[in-house]
C-alpha cells in the first residue's frame, strides 16, 4: 500500500493576504485511479437566507480530481471567480468566499476546469441588512416656572403704562427674563419687574413668551392707551350776519 494514504485527512490551505482567498481542506491525496471527477455544491443550503454584505464561504466537495486544475464560482450564471489548484489531489473541500451587495434571489454553482464538471444548481435569498434603531434622545422636559415670567424674544420697549401712547421707562433685548407682576384687561400688554428694586413698566405681548400660570395675575382694566386717537369733533362755525335791511316801518341799524 502506497504510504501516501497515510496522509488521509492531511490538510493544506492556501493562505494569502486577502479574506476571499480560496481554501483547500486535502481529505485524500492523488493516488491515482480511474473513477470519475465529481464537485457537490454543500454550503450554503438550498433555499437558505443570507444578508446583504455578510461574506459567505461557499463549499464545494471534491471527488477524484486528481486532474483537475481549477474550480469556479457561478452566481447568476455568471462566473464569480476561479481558483487554480496549486497541487493535485484525489478529495477535498474548497471554500470560495462570497460577499452578496445587494438584496434578491441568488443562483450559486460551482464546476470544475470551466464547465467540464458541475455541481448542481441551489437557490439563496438575500436580505437586506438590518439597520440599527436610531438611539432614541430622552424626551425634553418641559421647563416649569413656578411664578409667571416673560422671556423677552425681541428688541422692544417697556412703558410706564399698557400702551405706546405711555412714556418710555427703559428697553429690553431677547433672552432677557422678568416677573410678571400685572396684565392688561385685553391681555395685550404685560406689566414686568425690570430691576432688584421692584420697579415696574409695560411691555408688548408679542415682545415676550409667558411662562407659568398666569390665572391669578391682577388685571388692570381701563387703562390701555395708544398714541392714535380719534380727533376732536369739529365745532361749528356760525355764518357771519349780513347787514340789516332797512324797511319802510322800522328803524335802521348799522
Amino acid at each position: 500500500m502506497n504510504k501516501n494514504l497515510l496522509l488521509i485527512f492531511f490538510i493544506v490551505s492556501l493562505c494569502f493576504t486577502s479574506c476571499d482567498t480560496v481554501s483547500i481542506s486535502i481529505k485524500q491525496p492523488d493516488v491515482g485511479g480511474g473513477a470519475s471527477k465529481s464537485i457537490v455544491l454543500v454550503y450554503p443550503h438550498d433555499g437558505q437566507h443570507l444578508s446583504v454584505g455578510e461574506m459567505a464561504d461557499v463549499q464545494s466537495q471534491v471527488s477524484n480530481a486528481a486532474s483537475a486544475l481549477s474550480v469556479a464560482l457561478m452566481v447568476n450564471d455568471a462566473t464569480y471567480r476561479i481558483d487554480d489548484f496549486m497541487e493535485s489531489f484525489t478529495t477535498a473541500d474548497v471554500y470560495q468566499p462570497w460577499t452578496p451587495k445587494a438584496p434578491g434571489v441568488y443562483t450559486l454553482q460551482t464546476m470544475l476546469d470551466h464547465g467540464g464538471i458541475t455541481s448542481s444548481i441551489i437557490m439563496v435569498y438575500v436580505d437586506a441588512a438590518e439597520e440599527e434603531p436610531d438611539e432614541e434622545l430622552p424626551a425634553e422636559e418641559p421647563v416649569e416656572c413656578p411664578e409667571p415670567v416673560a422671556e423677552v424674544i425681541s428688541y422692544g420697549n417697556c412703558r410706564s403704562g399698557p400702551g405706546t401712547a405711555y412714556n418710555l421707562v427703559t428697553t429690553v433685548k431677547p433672552g432677557q427674563i422678568f416677573p410678571i407682576t400685572a396684565v392688561s384687561g385685553s391681555g395685550n400688554w404685560w406689566e414686568i419687574e425690570y430691576n432688584d428694586s421692584g420697579d415696574t413698566c409695560w411691555i408688548w405681548d408679542k415682545l415676550a413668551e409667558i411662562c407659568g400660570d398666569t390665572d391669578d395675575v391682577p388685571k388692570v382694566l381701563g387703562k390701555e392707551k395708544d398714541t392714535v386717537e380719534e380727533p376732536p369733533p369739529e365745532e361749528e362755525t356760525p355764518e357771519p350776519e349780513g347787514p340789516t335791511i332797512p324797511t319802510k316801518d322800522g328803524p335802521t341799524t348799522s
